[in-house]
């Protein structure tokens, strides 16, 4: 008599089969996942630092100068046109994985500074507030979200301290009395200014966090972008 069909233990054979070539393929797609997500960041980046280079051109090489590094960014919005750019820069603004940021932006409890909260996905209303995901590093001050403003500076928080980026050579630094910050004077390390970097929060997870690799997209001086693992405080430039 012919047989038709599969057996109880063959499916069984079958479905763990398959079970085990998920479980293997399963963390390889995460990451190439999180992968495309980290070059489409950056790619956001790339073209907000076109813009900005094409600003400075007509200011001796002088970037945009914002209040803070963190939003609102009206001032650099307007400084590139990005509204009057159409869709695609303003666009740029947000990151493919603004969404997984928000709830640490707006947490007003569980993340210092305890208070403090903003909103970096894309909206209407935050296309008109100048909200932005992306932190911006040539700015007058440094903002309460690293925990202190340049009144109140401590050997912990050296590296955040207020610059005004330029196209070529070192920032100028804004703050007089302590003119040479190490943020300010990288005479060796030239291009490797930050200029945009993902949005972060001290105890909040990164993005585009993979397994083991925590850390951020970071747009240089010299328009190359990286991702680059480590705590901000320690890696800023």
């Amino acid at each position: 008599m012919s047989r038709h069909g599969f057996t109880l233990i063959e499916l069984l054979v079958v479905l763990a089969i398959i079970g085990l070539l998920i479980t293997i393929l399963v963390p390889s797609l995460r990451t190439a996942r999180a992968q495309s997500y980290e070059v489409s960041c950056r790619s956001n980046m790339h073209q907000i630092h076109m813009a900005i280079e094409i600003y400075a051109q007509e200011r001796n090489g002088w970037y945009p100068l914002v209040d803070y590094e963190i939003n609102p960014h009206l001032k650099l919005i307007e400084a590139i046109n990005a509204k009057r750019q159409g869709g695609l820069l303003m666009k740029a603004m947000y990151c493919p994985q603004a969404h997984s940021m928000e709830f640490s932006a707006q947490n007003t409890t569980d993340y210092p500074p305890v208070g403090e909260s903003t909103s970096v996905i894309d909206t209407e209303e935050n296309r008109e507030l100048g909200n932005i995901s992306y932190f911006y590093w040539s700015m007058k001050d440094r903002s309460e979200w690293r925990s202190t403003n340049h009144s109140k500076y401590d050997e912990s928080m050296d590296s955040f301290r207020p610059r005004w980026l330029r196209d070529y050579g070192n920032p100028k630094p804004l703050q007089p009395s302590d003119p040479e910050t190490p943020c300010a004077l990288q005479s060796e390390r030239g291009g490797q200014y930050w200029v945009l970097s993902d949005f972060f929060r001290k105890k909040a997870p990164f993005p585009h966090t993979r397994k083991h690799k925590s850390g951020l997209n970071i747009l240089f001086l010299d328009g190359h972008g990286e991702w680059v693992i480590g705590q901000p405080r320690a890696i800023f430039k």
